[in-house]
């Protein structure tokens, strides 16, 4: 079944698009120029999300050149970029390889996901891009669609309860506030777990997640907040044991 669009990606992002808001209500305030304003909140946008491109760039380890920085930032993509992503391969060991360097194992099924990693998710930023008018979904989408999929990463439970069922998965820390990286479409996965389960958010913030994967993008006002989704997940330790259920 679908889930709704008041999962916890959308809470979270909410908020951030809350405080980005803020120096634009400033701005309205003191501009009687309602074009002013709105050109004012597009240049916002684009320099966000170019920000956050250029933070992920760099710690993935791929090098950014300084005078060009900001200008990325600025025009979020005007720069070229690689018309497609790579195509799919199989290795003769069966696993399967993306863009000439991505590797994926397992089947895809419940005892042998796939094991993915968040380079592959990464990677559908160069062909699905709406706000810059691409709108094609990664050839690798049709292999892990539906299909069982295991993914590790930092976890961000909801901050009302301890008892879950669901929660965000990233590739990088953030803390749902100030502290850490805060996620894109790309890097985050929307995760509805099997059954409620127990969770203490002050030892656990680090995890495993095994469940089916979807494509699923969601745009608000343009803007893309959602990608991914895992359901009927199952969530393990660190260490990769099972967490307690509820």
């Amino acid at each position: 079944m679908m889930m709704k669009r008041n999962r916890v990606q959308l809470s979270v992002l909410a908020a951030l698009a809350g405080l980005l808001a803020l120096p634009a209500a400033g701005a309205r305030a003191s501009d009687a120029d309602t074009g002013d304003h709105d050109e004012f909140l597009e240049r916002l946008g684009r320099m966000t999300a170019g920000v956050a491109r250029a933070t992920h760039s760099m710690l993935a380890g791929r090098p950014i050149d300084g005078s060009t920085a900001l200008a990325d930032a600025e025009d979020n993509g005007a720069a070229e970029r690689p018309a497609a992503a790579g195509g799919v391969t199989r290795t003769d060991d069966g696993a399967i390889i993306v863009d000439g360097n991505i590797r994926i194992t397992g089947e895809g099924t419940q005892a042998s996901p796939y094991r993915v990693p968040w380079d592959l998710l990464l990677n559908a930023q160069r062909v699905y891009d709406p706000r810059s008018g691409k709108e094609d979904a990664p050839e690798w989408v049709k292999l892990l669609d539906g299909k069982h999929v295991r993914i590790s990463g930092y976890l961000l439970f909801p901050v009302v309860r301890d008892d879950v069922d669901e929660l965000l998965l990233m590739m990088n820390q953030w803390d749902g506030c100030c502290l850490g990286l805060p996620p894109t479409a790309y890097d985050a996965v929307e995760v509805r777990l099997e059954r409620p389960q127990r969770v203490s958010r002050w030892t656990t913030n680090f995890g495993t997640l095994t469940g089916k994967f979807q494509w699923d993008p969601y745009l608000s006002a343009g803007w893309l907040v959602g990608l991914y989704l895992i359901t009927d997940a199952k969530l393990s330790d660190e260490s990769g044991r099972n967490m307690p259920d509820h």
